[in-house]
This record gives C-alpha cells, sequence and structure tokens, in this order.
C-alpha cells in the first residue's frame, strides 16, 4: 500500500496539470466536452490523494521507519 500511495502522488502532478489546460481550452473555446473532461481529472486528482493518504496512514500505523517522514514523526517507544 505503501508504494501505491507513492506512486499515486506521481500522478497528481500530472493529472492536475492536465485539468488545467483541458478547463482553460475547455473555456475559451466554448466546448463543454473539454471542460467535462477537466472535471473528471480533478476527481482523479482526488482520489490519487485519497490512495495517497490511505498509503501514509498505513505507513504511520504500521511504523515503516523507511520512509523519511515516518521516521522523523513517529516512534516506537510510548
Amino acid at each position: 500500500m505503501i508504494e501505491l500511495g507513492r506512486l499515486a502522488l506521481l500522478g497528481v502532478p500530472v493529472f492536475a496539470l492536465y485539468a488545467c489546460c483541458a478547463a482553460a481550452y475547455g473555456a475559451r473555446s466554448g466546448r463543454a466536452d473539454w471542460v467535462r473532461s477537466a472535471e473528471r481529472a480533478v476527481y482523479a486528482v482526488l482520489a490519487l490523494l485519497i490512495v495517497a493518504l490511505v498509503g501514509l496512514e498505513v505507513a504511520l500505523l504500521g511504523d515503516h521507519f523507511e520512509l523519511g517522514f515516518v521516521a522523523r514523526v513517529s516512534s516506537v517507544e510510548q
């Protein structure tokens, strides 16, 4: 799940850039299909961010100290 979260974070900027470009093109040219495509890309960004968040939660709860963030903010001591 942790690796899936990392992969999801790699896809976020790609879909976000596409959403911005498609929305701008759709608004400028008056093409509703491009605006709908941009809207779906935003939903994809949301889904990918949720997957990344779940991966981070799994890493934090499972004490996966190989991740730098988990090593900095987590501890096995009570």
